[in-house]
């Protein structure tokens, strides 16, 4: 079902109802909201807890503002002397505008009134959701981004730098919502599973970059193949720890299929996925030769870890995962700023408890084989169970 058709099955119910000026949280709402048990979207009620304003979708899970336009260009970026106020106050040619949510009240619940209002509103209630669940899961400390909706965001090609179902965008340290594609079922800030993924790549950024515009490693000399390596590296592992939690709140190992439809099958996680030496081959490739595809690397990850999820502890795996990133910002820091593909695997091991380890070390040696990984330090003191598929 398309949002504009919602949007209207939303508007029919809207009778007899109240118009109010403003409220805060909390307080419940109808939205487009994911089921696991049913394995749908569909119109459901959601509490929203951090809203200040409805009205202005000002709130402690972030601000929205909509519209302007923003250009930047990579190189900037990469300046040792950039940082986030700096890049932000540099890239928007037209500042956005605040936002008015339209809606509606009746028996104790809000009705978002227009295609528009439903949007932000359904956006908000995931975003919750996907912070909430990340602070159960031991991560409590996540700063609220600024979120810009159907901002026109571009680099100096005059392309989005954002790749299709991306939604954060680290250089600027926020969120941008696009434009409503009519074609597509459930738009990506609908989508929880994309919501929960954009979180994760937030929350890399904070951890493991310490809160910095780009990559660390990126500003090392670019000729320099463990640089680029340790660049690629991080770009598939934070892709691929945002799938898994992605599959993890949804309990769908292919969410992907509601928004991306046409790439969703190479990212879905209800099949055997293996590390290649193509994959490794690419990693110390510069880009302006070939650009780097985190996706096929990333995918390997996010399946050993759902796959260590549904044969051992989900809760073990998932805390371990958001534990492990102080643990692989500490192997990219000891090793000249380089992160390497081991490393980091490793420290994701030495965070996760219990039986999960086991079933992990298995799960990885496996998976990233063909990439040289043969030994994780971690996994040598405990028992390795072999996975219930094989990649060698």
């Amino acid at each position: 079902m398309r949002l504009a058709r919602i949007a209207l099955s939303l508007l029919a119910s809207l009778v007899a109802t109240g118009c109010t000026k403003d409220i805060s949280s909390p307080f419940l709402a109808v939205v487009v909201a994911w089921d696991p048990a049913k394995q749908v979207y569909e119109l459901a009620q959601v509490k929203l807890s951090t809203l200040i304003s409805l009205r202005d979708m000002q709130g402690t899970s972030g601000n929205v503002t909509a519209g302007g336009s923003a250009r930047l260009v990579t190189s900037d970026t990469l300046r040792p002397t950039a940082s986030i106020s700096s890049l932000r106050q540099a890239a928007f040619l037209t500042a956005p505008g605040p936002v008015a949510v339209e809606f509606n009240t009746a028996n104790g619940l809000v009705y978002p009134e227009d295609e528009a209002a439903l949007e932000l509103v359904s956006f908000y209630a995931a975003l919750e959701k996907a912070r909430a669940e990340l602070s159960i899961w031991g991560f409590s400390n996540l700063v609220a981004a600024p979120i810009f909706s159907h901002t026109d965001l571009r680099n100096e090609d005059f392309l989005s730098p954002l790749a299709e179902g991306e939604l954060f965008y680290e250089p600027l340290n926020a969120f941008f919502l696009p434009v409503l594609n009519p074609k597509q079922q459930i738009p990506p800030q609908l989508n929880l599973g994309v919501v929960a993924h954009a979180v994760a790549i937030q929350a890399w950024q904070q951890v493991v970059w310490a809160g910095a515009p780009v990559d660390p490693a990126a500003l090392l000399e670019a000729t320099d193949p463990a640089a680029l390596t340790s660049v690629h590296v991080a770009q598939s592992l934070r892709i691929g720890i945002g799938d898994f939690l992605g599959t993890l709140i949804t309990v769908d190992p292919r969410w992907f299929d509601h928004s991306l439809p046409q790439t969703a099958s190479a990212r879905a996680l209800d099949q055997l996925r293996c590390g290649s030496t193509a994959m490794l081959d690419a990693l110390d490739v510069p880009d302006k030769d070939v650009p780097y595809d985190p996706y096929p690397l990333g995918t390997v990850l996010a399946y050993s870890l759902w796959d260590t999820a549904l044969n051992s502890d989900p809760t073990a795996v998932v805390t371990g995962v958001v534990a492990a990133l102080p643990g692989i910002a500490a192997a990219q820091n000891q090793n000249g700023g380089k992160l390497a593909l081991a490393a980091a695997l490793d420290a994701i091991v030495a965070a996760t408890q219990g039986s999960a380890q086991g079933y992990l070390c298995g799960e990885l040696l496996n998976g990233f084989h063909a990439l040289s990984v043969t030994d994780l330090p971690a996994c040598d003191t405990i028992g390795v169970h072999a996975p219930p598929a094989s990649c060698r």
